[in-house]
């Protein structure tokens, strides 16, 4: 575990199918779109996302309930 730079909350880093690293929630959540399998994070499509869980356990990117991260700016021209 350890503690985002923006909120000062707890955050558990995972590594992706890709092998990207992921900051998640610490605790599991039913409303995640992240499952970790074979030790590796998979976010779920929109499909798999509406499907009940079961019993995986879903992860919520850090991203998405962290308080204080600052927006995306999308630097490219349209």
């Amino acid at each position: 575990m350890s503690l985002c730079k923006w909120c000062g909350g707890r955050i558990r880093w995972v590594v992706t199918e890709s092998g990207s690293t992921m900051p998640l929630d610490p605790d599991p959540n039913a409303d995640g779109n992240v499952v970790i399998e074979g030790g590796r994070a998979r976010v779920l499509s929109a499909i798999e996302h509406g499907q009940p869980a079961g019993h995986t356990a879903r992860w919520m990117p850090h991203h998405a309930t962290c308080p204080a991260a600052p927006r995306r700016i999308n630097r490219r021209s349209r």
